[in-house]
């Protein structure tokens, strides 16, 4: 299958392993709507690797929750592209802990807007 199914059941996608998900090809990956991507569990979209998280569609990133975006590790936090980080909220920026702000590449950090950079600031206590 090239292409993950735009009405493919979200329980059923929630109920896919880790490993399914890791199996899972760029174009697929490329192809997951918002609903799809918000349906992942945090194991599931920790399972992605650089290749899945680049090809992930800018738009479908609204998809992520607060607690997705928590759950990325720093090396994903560094895989996401310019016009991924673009396209991201201040409510899932703002849910960055210090560590993963830090693993923010410079080119991506550039490419934020005067709100998203807002978002970036972590009280002390919360990182």
């Amino acid at each position: 299958m090239d292409y993950l199914n735009p009405a493919l059941d979200l329980d059923r996608l929630n109920a896919l392993t880790t490993d399914q998900v890791a199996a899972l090809t760029t174009r697929q990956a490329r192809s997951l709507t918002t609903s799809q991507i918000a349906a992942l569990g945090t194991d599931q979209l920790t399972s992605l690797d650089s290749a899945h998280l680049g090809a992930i569609a800018t738009a479908a990133l609204a998809g992520l929750s607060t607690d997705q975006m928590a759950a990325l590790t720093t090396d994903q936090i560094q895989w996401l592209t310019e016009r991924q980080y673009a396209a991201l909220t201040g409510d899932q920026l703002d849910a960055l802990s210090t560590d993963q702000i830090g693993a923010i590449e410079t080119r991506d950090l550039v490419a934020l807007t005067a709100a998203q950079w807002t978002a970036l600031t972590v009280p002390p206590g919360n990182a």
